[in-house]
């Protein structure tokens, strides 16, 4: 199940969890450094494996990924000089289509995760603006997949900037280059109108 949950466009889409116990979910603990901001979004994905959050509930995992991502820091590093070049209504549109991008997916490929054991394995401090928090996704008794999530600091909180699938698949790389083609073809409107078709 692991695999089909991430297997599309590269395998891409993040995500995590931190101390609960739901029904047949379980989170193990490795490490006492796990941000806030993933036991939020955690509690957000066992909500959705449990039903209680649905694909009319759009709206509540947007605030969610609002509050645990570094949206603004992630769309610069994709977009590259697209981002430069960006009217601040187009910033501002594409900041707000990605959330919702992203926010869609997680609705998409945790509706059916019912099973789900994630173990903390370690956390690294990487200079002092980011941390690495190494996971592990165990689906069933023999599917599983290492998910490594990389935490920018934001004023006083930490931020999701980017997510390692199988420890090396990154999600910045991943999405700039696929972002790119769209870009080189239509520009940043043409990709605003991809991610709102894509989130529907």
């Amino acid at each position: 199940m692991g695999k089909y949950l991430f297997n599309f466009k590269l395998k891409s889409i993040f995500v995590l969890l931190l101390f609960i116990s739901l029904t047949n979910f379980s989170c193990v603990y490795g490490d006492s450094l796990i941000p806030k901001t993933l036991e939020k979004l955690h509690n957000s994905l066992l909500d959705i494996g449990l039903n209680k959050i649905g694909e009319n509930d759009k709206d509540i995992m947007n605030v969610v990924i609002k509050n645990t991502y570094a949206i603004n820091k992630m769309s610069k590093i994709i977009l590259g000089k697209y981002w430069l070049e960006a009217s601040d209504i187009e910033k501002s549109e594409f900041s707000k289509k990605f959330v919702e991008f992203i926010s869609s997916n997680y609705l998409k490929r945790f509706a059916n995760a019912k099973k789900l054991e994630i173990k903390y394995r370690k956390t690294e401090e990487i200079g002092e603006k980011y941390i690495m928090v190494f996971t592990k996704f165990n689906f069933t008794s023999n599917d599983s997949l290492k998910i490594n999530y990389l935490l920018l600091k934001v004023n006083k909180d930490w931020k999701i900037f980017d997510v390692l699938l199988d420890g090396s698949i990154s999600e910045i790389a991943t999405k700039k280059s696929e972002f790119n083609e769209i870009l080189k073809k239509g520009g940043i409107n043409s990709l605003i109108k991809m991610l709102s078709d894509e989130s529907k």
